[in-house]
């Protein structure tokens, strides 16, 4: 039974069909006939075999190729992501410190590059005798025709600086000793190099071999093998100007490393450096204008605080109630504003990203303006410019009206010792804390002498008071006493 299946299962097919083309022939020798017919059928096999082998191996190559070609698709579909996101989260940096630190992670995520630098373009003090081009100045427009408007005035290409560097001032951790580092321009001195060529010809430039560059790549003061990359950060268009003036540089490399930087890596670069440029200028135009912000409201509130109004002023005739209103009124008004300034602008803790603390000020270099008004004013109100809480809670809760005269004169002493120039609210050395914390201590200042002189006019009608109650009391003791002998006498009569 076993054998006839294994018959069955093998030769069974080629044998039913040998012997049913056999009998359809019916050859003089059919057993050579079926041997033949045999060996035939063999060889179509072994070719069907074959053709189906090379079939199913075009259909494995066919399904490779997609798969590797959809691989390829996906990552670049995926790179594409990424730069985008880059681009996004570079888009939405707040601060330039982040900026710098998004533009350098994403490049060596996205690139080949195994290091990542930023420069910033800086005008450099020209050599003696030498001096800056000056910058042209666009040529008049035509006269327009009667009725026709004037043409507005024709925008400059943006100027690169003659004398000038490249200062590096961010890059990845492993490339931190870069910062502060300067390459000067040309003029300078410097011979050509390949970050000039970029900011002379305000494009990317691509260096696949360090070590074939020409102007020379120098690393270490020394040529290494690797890739180089760079390009310019460069401006938008302004009211007065064409976009491309340069701002600084992005540089990628691979020194020290088997990767090469490429066309692609280099149009990453070119993208990254586009949403960098934009963004900085954004935030150099933002950080304008929150100075602008704060220089007005430090000099309105120094000019404030430094006048006072007539309806303040005291007067040598004033009686205690008229001086304590003057004085309440200045409280409530001028020192009231330059605390609540205080408060708002200088807490203990940054209120945002871009805010001021009261840390600030004791960074103040000893002797400096700054820091002779931090200590005039720690003086004044009875604290220490060592202990920062103290002295923001002693200042948010100072009454001028309880001010001693040990405590004005000792501050005074400190913010303008003997020898030095006296400090008003017009000196140079002065940050945006240092005006807010001399606008209080100004006023203070100004108030402590009629403060002191209402306490003293208070004490003297105390005293006055006082006086009078004993004289009043002495009075009717007396009366009272002459009252008491009198009485005897009326009763003996």
């Amino acid at each position: 039974m076993a054998d006839a299946q294994y018959l069955q299962e093998n030769v069974g097919d080629a044998l039913t069909a040998a012997l049913t083309s056999t009998a359809a022939a019916q050859p003089d020798d059919p057993v050579e006939y079926m041997a033949h017919w045999l060996l035939k059928y063999l060889a179509v096999e072994e070719k069907k075999a074959k053709v189906k082998e090379a079939e199913a191996q075009m259909i494995a190559e066919k399904e490779a190729a997609e798969k590797a070609e959809t691989a390829k698709t996906d990552e670049q579909t995926q790179v594409v992501y990424k730069i985008q996101k880059i681009k996004d989260d570079i888009a939405a940096c707040n601060t330039v410190e982040k900026l710098y630190s998004t533009v350098v992670e994403g490049l060596i995520e996205t690139t080949s590059a195994s290091n990542t630098y930023i420069a910033l373009l800086e005008k450099k003090t020209p050599p003696e005798g030498e001096e800056e081009p000056p910058e042209p100045t666009p040529e008049p427009p035509a006269e327009p025709a009667e009725g026709e408007e004037a043409p507005p005035p024709a925008k400059l290409a943006p100027v690169i600086p003659k004398f000038a560097a490249l200062k590096y001032v961010f890059a990845n951790d492993q490339n931190d000793y870069v910062k502060g580092v300067e390459l000067p321009s040309p003029a300078l001195g410097k011979k050509p190099s390949v970050s000039w060529n970029a900011v002379e010809s305000k494009q990317g430039v691509l260096v696949r071999n360090v070590m074939e560059s020409d102007p020379p790549l120098v690393f270490h003061d020394m040529p290494l093998p690797g890739s180089f990359a760079c390009h310019p950060l460069l401006s938008s268009e302004t009211d007065t100007h064409v976009a491309g003036g340069v701002m600084g540089m992005i540089c990628c490399d691979t020194l020290m490393s088997d990767t090469v930087l490429m066309e692609r890596d280099q149009e990453i670069l070119r993208e990254v450096a586009a949403a960098a440029s934009a963004t900085y200028e954004r935030l150099v135009t933002e950080a304008a204008d929150r100075v602008k912000g704060e220089e007005t409201l430090t000099s309105e509130l120094l000019e404030e605080a430094t006048t006072c109004p007539e309806d303040q002023k005291p007067a040598d005739d004033d009686d205690v109630d008229k001086l304590e209103g003057k004085i309440e009124a200045a409280v409530a008004t001028r020192v009231g504003k330059c605390k609540t300034a205080l408060r708002e602008q200088l807490p203990m803790a940054k209120a945002s990203e871009h805010g001021h603390e009261m840390a600030e000020i004791s960074a103040y270099a000893e002797g400096s303006d700054g820091d002779r008004v931090v200590k005039a004013l720690a003086a004044l109100v009875g604290g220490t410019a060592g202990d920062l809480a103290e002295l923001f809670e002693l200042v948010q809760g100072f009454d001028v009206k309880v001010v001693q005269e040990a405590a004005v004169t000792a501050s005074k002493a400190v913010l303008n010792p003997e020898g030095a120039e006296e400090l008003t609210k017009a000196s140079g050395g002065f940050d945006f804390g240092a005006k807010l914390l001399f606008a209080l201590l100004s006023v203070l200042l100004e108030l402590s002498a009629p403060a002191m002189k209402l306490v003293g006019m208070k004490q003297a009608a105390e005293e006055a008071r006082q006086a009078a109650e004993a004289e009043r009391i002495a009075a009717e003791e007396k009366a009272a006493a002459e009252a008491a002998e009198a009485a005897p006498a009326a009763e003996g009569g």
